[in-house]
């Protein structure tokens, strides 16, 4: 990294992008990147502006974003939308990376599925989601607003962050759902990463130390907590409703204007959302992201183009969004990319509760109901929770939906020697 934060001669004048918070915006870079090729000269000249962003001081299952600039996002909701603009969006840890990619090269590529440039990274977009509300780096919201048309914005924002002129204009909306208890695993690793990653920056903002200090003792136990801003006791039993109760999350906690919301409250706004908007809207899985890629592909380009697409172009597009690609341009969010990961990490308990509370929160939307029949399949006294007018769907779902081959239900169960309970107290 040094090298990158390091000028020829070693020295930094003021002013000049070489500076601390010059070098912090860099290493931002670097953070969010992952990328070992980040010039300084490239970042704008406001992007040292450290003072002004929100730095969490507890990462609360990333139900925030961690690191934000307000006034980017300030700026992301005055986005005045295009009727060819696309926005993609997902909870955090929910395959956002992958179908963006996919998405960005359908709109840049040929039908030979070649790109108009040689370079992708040199272009908005080609490197990976240039989040709404993330701190200026090399790219800005200006760049994002630049876009050659269609426009493709990618982000996590909740349904209240999104610009109020998307729903005056004819702008189309892709979501991505994921595995709850799969998503809660992900996010727990991507924040002990980052707490990694913060610790080298924190010599440039005492934040960043109460950051990474946070990231570093988190737990998975904690961090299964944070996912749910009504946490289930585990202790209680599921099956008697008499008996089920939430608690609300502590009021010390860190809540920024940026919020999220948890997993339950970001999908609940995005499937009324899709009922509202209809054909705008087009609703993938990332289980299916992950199985067939090509036939996701496939629903992506006839959902922007109305039409099918050449095989070449389908190709070239999931070969873009690969997971060895991807993490090539310098996206390192990527972990595994794998379905099922939780049977390694989670016990039978938290599975339960994670269902009940998924069926309860989110069984009356039907846009959810892919999830919750996964869910019911493994948890089949969860089903009662699902509204009794949307039950026999998500029953029949179940029914219908078969978990494919690279699906990880070969997994070792909970409570064998490799399901460890240690990850709980890490």
């Amino acid at each position: 990294m040094d090298s990158c934060l390091s000028s020829a001669s070693g020295r930094a004048s003021p002013g000049s992008p070489t500076t601390m918070m010059g070098r912090l915006a860099c290493g931002l870079d670097l953070l969010l990147w992952g990328s070992n090729d980040v010039s300084l000269e490239d970042l704008p000249p406001h992007g040292s502006e450290t003072w002004q962003w929100f730095i969490s001081s507890n990462p609360k299952a990333m139900r925030a974003p961690l690191v934000a600039d307000p006034k980017t996002e300030a700026a992301f909701r005055m986005l005045r939308c295009r009727d060819d603009d696309v926005f993609v969006c997902s909870y955090p840890r929910c395959g956002l990376s992958w179908a963006h990619a996919l998405s960005w090269h359908l709109l840049r590529s040929n039908e030979s599925g070649q790109l108009p440039f040689r370079d992708p990274t040199t272009i908005v977009g080609g490197k990976g989601p240039v989040y709404p509300d993330q701190p200026p780096t090399k790219w800005t919201h200006q760049d994002v607003s630049a876009q050659a048309h269609p426009r493709l914005l990618s982000g996590h924002c909740s349904v209240q962050r999104l610009p109020p002129s998307f729903l005056q204009s004819k702008a189309r909306l892709i979501v991505i759902d994921r595995d709850p208890r799969d998503a809660m695993v992900s996010t727990f690793f991507r924040l002990k990463r980052l707490g990694q990653k913060f610790r080298a920056l924190e010599c440039h903002d005492a934040r960043l130390k109460e950051l990474a200090d946070a990231c570093e003792a988190l737990t998975l136990e904690r961090c299964y907590d944070d996912f749910d801003s009504q946490k289930t006791s585990l202790a209680l039993g599921m099956d008697d409703e008499a008996h089920y109760e939430t608690r609300k999350r502590s009021a010390t906690e860190d809540v920024s204007e940026l919020d999220y919301g948890d997993y339950y409250e970001w999908h609940a706004q995005y499937a009324s959302l899709a009922s509202q908007l209809g054909q705008r809207v087009l609703w993938l899985h990332y289980e299916d992201l992950s199985t067939d890629p090509h036939s996701a592909a496939e629903r992506i380009h006839t959902f922007l183009f109305s039409k099918p697409a050449t095989s070449d172009k389908i190709d070239g597009a999931v070969r873009f969004a690969s997971f060895d690609e991807t993490a090539a341009r310098g996206d390192d969010a990527l972990r595994k990319g794998v379905v099922g990961d939780h049977k390694i990490y989670l016990s039978r308990e938290h599975w339960d509760a994670v269902a009940h509370q998924c069926c309860r929160r989110l069984g009356g939307y039907d846009a959810m109901h892919y999830q919750i029949a996964r869910l019911v399949q493994d948890v089949p006294s969860a089903l009662k929770r699902v509204p009794k007018s949307k039950r026999k769907a998500v029953k029949a779902l179940s029914a219908q939906t078969r978990r494919a081959p690279s699906d990880s239900w070969d997994l070792p169960a909970p409570g064998s020697t490799r399901a460890s309970s240690s990850w709980f107290k890490r």
